[in-house]
């Protein structure tokens, strides 16, 4: 006899405070699919960012990144806030078992994202020559806007639809299309673009044909994830003002968001040249790749926190902050630290001439060490419903960031814009810490959040002692030797200060889990 198509929900029917079996581990088996997937796609950007920097040199690379730059500020204004607010009604929909407001949610916001992506194309088009002469005083700068202004309309919708999948909380498939499709196509596609003597439009054109196929692929997973999509049968519901009404103050939040991010870059090309531009790009895209499991963490964590806030299960939503939180820090601790300890060698792979942005990375890290610090604040504050104070907050920020940019950049060039993103990135925190905890009663830190701490502080003087009484000499088999025991010393530390129930019952749960994944029939 088959069961009951609407089942209680385990959140529902568990006792508060107390966390199901199936919840830590779906979090953890979700963050570790994003994150392996996350992985994968961060190795295989960079991957290519070092691929088009040889090839085209840091000159030719700041030209394109300062088109590249004006495209994500676009394509962030055209999606208008939309994927979160996917994330946010998406899972309540499907939690009420509606399924023409769920199909509505989706089709309303691709015809939103796919009008304004064609209006701000357009708008890049038109724009591209005072943009390239009067902004960043470099003609070649149009070469690189035309060709992403017509990308645009392509990659929202692209990101609407992977965005949608997540809705459902099945974070694969978006893995699978922007993580790993995506790139990879990228990096083929350009590699046999440079071999056929193409430079720059080798690059652009590799963007436009991942783009083109990424479109048609996540449209296939959308439609598996969720069936009514393509029924006809079941009318969808127009979300349209609903979606936009909840998705205007993520839009302000997440634009001004962007343009801090790309603030550096966009002045470093009014002040500097595009050399210089180059340089900071190789920098950013290193200090990007730690940053992938919070990024992850902040993707699966979103339709939980929405979800447990509608149905008032605080005191566990303040258990998984906490959690998660502690998570997010041990995970990206090691990289970033790593990273200050082998900056030079690490900037080298993308040439001799781009290590001069050692100092900038080193500042950057400590910029983004301090973020992973603070937990899923930003989540924290849009999926409970206040994503307007996200953007008051950001705009503050911004501000002071334009301010910081303004003074320093001129006269200390990438270490001066490096400073500003990383005092700005850090007051940001500091500021969504105050909200969460005034208006949640919530903070991200308990006892155990000293563990991952203290472990990199011990790892950190293995290796400064290591390096001052052992190893000499700055050799690639030295430097892999240096990294692999300081790793090994977080590992160890972390062990030594033992496991907390919860992530024993958590790691108990996922072995059980993965073995039931590979065990074989009888």
């Amino acid at each position: 006899m088959s069961e009951s198509k609407k089942q209680p929900s385990p959140v529902l029917d568990s006792p508060e405070g107390l966390f199901p079996p199936w919840e830590l581990p779906a979090i953890a088996g979700g963050t570790g699919i994003i994150v392996a997937g996350a992985a994968v796609g961060a190795a295989l950007r960079f991957l290519f960012q070092i691929t088009i920097a040889k090839n085209l040199g840091p000159e030719l690379f700041g030209v394109f990144v300062l088109g590249f730059s004006v495209f994500k500020i676009a394509a962030m204004a055209a999606e208008f806030g939309l994927p979160q607010a996917n994330l946010r009604f998406l899972p309540i929909h499907q939690a009420d078992h509606d399924q023409a407001k769920t199909k509505g949610v989706v089709y309303s916001s691709i015809r939103i994202v796919l009008l304004s992506g064609m209006t701000f194309g357009l708008l890049m088009v038109l724009w591209s020559r005072p943009l390239a002469l009067n902004l960043f005083h470099n003609p070649d700068i149009r070469k690189s806007l035309i060709p992403l202004a017509v990308i645009l309309p392509l990659a929202v919708v692209t990101t609407i639809l992977t965005g949608a999948t997540q809705g459902f909380k099945i974070m694969k498939y978006k893995v699978l299309v922007t993580d790993i499709f995506e790139p990879a196509v990228r990096i083929i596609l350009v590699a046999g673009l440079f071999l056929a003597g193409l430079r720059l439009e080798g690059v652009l054109a590799s963007y436009l044909a991942a783009t083109i196929m990424a479109v048609f692929l996540a449209w296939h997973y959308l439609k598996k994830v969720f069936p009514p999509l393509a029924d006809r049968l079941i009318i969808p519901v127009d979300q349209t003002a609903r979606l936009l009404s909840f998705a205007w103050p993520i839009f302000l939040f997440k634009f001004f968001g962007v343009l801090l991010l790309w603030t550096d870059t966009l002045f470093l090309g009014y002040f500097k040249t595009a050399d210089d531009v180059g340089i900071y790009s190789a920098v950013q895209r290193t200090v990007v790749v730690g940053s992938v499991f919070i990024t992850s963490v902040n993707t699966i964590f979103s339709p939980y926190i929405s979800q447990l806030f509608h149905q008032n299960q605080i005191k566990r939503l303040n258990d998984l902050f906490k959690t998660v939180a502690k998570w997010t820090l041990t995970s990206s601790l090691p990289i970033y630290v790593g990273l200050i300890f082998f900056a030079r060698p690490v900037l080298n792979v993308f040439g001799p001439e781009f290590t001069s942005g050692t100092t900038p990375l080193i500042i950057l890290c400590l910029g983004w060490l301090l973020h992973s610090c603070t937990g899923s604040l930003g989540v924290m504050i849009t999926m409970t419903g206040r994503p307007i104070l996200n953007f008051a907050s950001v705009a503050g920020v911004l501000l002071i960031n334009i301010l910081l940019n303004l003074i320093l950049i001129p006269k200390y060039g990438i270490s001066g814009a490096a400073v500003a993103t990383a005092v700005s990135l850090t007051l940001g925190n500091l500021i969504s810490l105050v909200i969460v905890w005034l208006l949640l009663k919530m903070h991200p830190y308990r006892a155990d959040f000293l563990k991952p701490l203290v472990s990199g502080f011990g790892s950190s003087v293995v290796l400064l002692f290591l390096r001052g009484y052992l190893f000499r000499g700055s050799s690639a088999l030295v430097m892999i030797l240096e990294l692999l025991i300081f790793l090994l010393a977080y590992i160890i530390f972390l062990v030594l200060m033992r496991f907390s129930k919860e992530e024993k019952a958590t790691l108990s749960q996922l072995k059980k889990m993965l073995a039931e994944k590979i065990s074989f029939p009888a």
